[in-house]
């Protein structure tokens, strides 16, 4: 379930903020 909330996160603030989150755990497609 966490990885299910964390994409939904990423994909919802792809770049608005979880970037530098987003960056560390996957690169940016």
């Amino acid at each position: 379930m966490k990885e299910l909330k964390t994409d939904e996160l990423k994909k919802v603030a792809g770049g608005s903020g979880g970037s530098s989150s987003s960056n560390v755990e996957l690169p940016p497609r």
